[in-house]
């Protein structure tokens, strides 16, 4: 996992908010997202190194992202879509099919009577194979 030693947040060029964090300096990180385009940049200096899943819990302590309802909402809502999904439910088990039995085929001549499981039968032509 990355550990960032700045966060902040900024708008992006087609007016998109979002979560900032940077190994670099509070002046270097600004630079890069002027360069980038990005507006209404703010950094901070992070107290201790942290994970990008740290940083929006951070800086919504800080009265500058907290007091602003449109910083609090995007640092809210990127804490949200970080949280842990839920575990899915487990599959239903499989019941395995059950095989087709067929009939034996048997070499007689049609209409021939034959023993099957104990009992004199017709051998009905179905069930012939040529002999």
């Amino acid at each position: 996992m990355s550990k960032f030693i700045t966060g902040g947040i900024s708008k992006n060029s087609s007016g998109g908010w979002k979560v900032r964090n940077s190994t670099l300096s509070i002046d270097e990180s600004v630079a890069r997202q002027e360069r980038a385009g990005n507006t209404d940049i703010l950094f901070v200096d992070l107290p201790t190194e942290m994970t990008r899943e740290e940083i929006p819990v951070y800086l919504l302590t800080l009265p500058e992202f907290r007091d602003n309802a449109v910083y609090a909402e995007v640092l809210q809502s990127t804490i949200a879509k970080k949280l842990p999904k839920p575990a899915k439910a487990p599959k239903a088990v499989k019941v395995a099919k059950v095989a087709k039995v067929t009939k034996p085929k048997v070499s007689a001549v049609p209409g021939t009577t034959i023993v099957r499981m104990g009992k004199k039968v017709s051998v009905p032509a179905e069930d012939l194979v040529a002999a």
